[in-house]
């Protein structure tokens, strides 16, 4: 595989990433709070958000999540656009792979409980994507020549 296909896949993962979270409202992450008990896969993804915007404190428990989304609700959305992905770590991107390799977590099935989760998923496995080949194409580069 060529290094401007490389080039072209994480582009293209990347205006993906970007696509999906500019169709997110704050109407959506609102209709997602006001879930009691959501579905798992609304849980995870929203447990994978936490992985990429609050890596110092895994949360997995809805109530929790729910309490930091309360006081993001307004910025959730500027911080998902602003995310500088050249800074999430290793540790992040492993952590998020483990999420999303959930069976709740494949895109169709969280369509099925929430159009906003989805566009959620859409997101972060956009973001995976991207991410990882960006690092495999630095990779390639750095990588000396036969």
């Amino acid at each position: 595989m060529s290094s401007s296909i490389d080039r072209e896949t994480m582009v293209a993962a990347l205006s993906e990433a970007q696509r999906s979270v500019e169709v997110i409202t704050k109407a959506g992450i609102t209709e997602l709070m006001a879930f009691r008990q959501p579905p798992l896969s609304v849980i995870y993804v929203f447990e994978g958000l936490t992985v990429l915007l609050v890596p110092s404190r895994r949360m997995s428990d809805w109530n929790e999540i729910r309490k930091w989304l309360g006081s993001q609700v307004n910025q959730l959305i500027n911080m998902l656009i602003n995310l500088d992905k050249d800074l999430i770590t290793d540790e992040q991107l492993t952590n998020l792979k483990s999420i999303l390799a959930r069976p709740e977590c494949e895109p169709e099935r969280v369509k099925r409980c929430s159009l906003a989760a989805y566009q959620l998923c859409q997101f972060l496995h956009g973001v995976v994507a991207s991410v990882t080949f960006q690092r495999q194409y630095q990779q390639t580069i750095n990588e000396p020549s036969s």
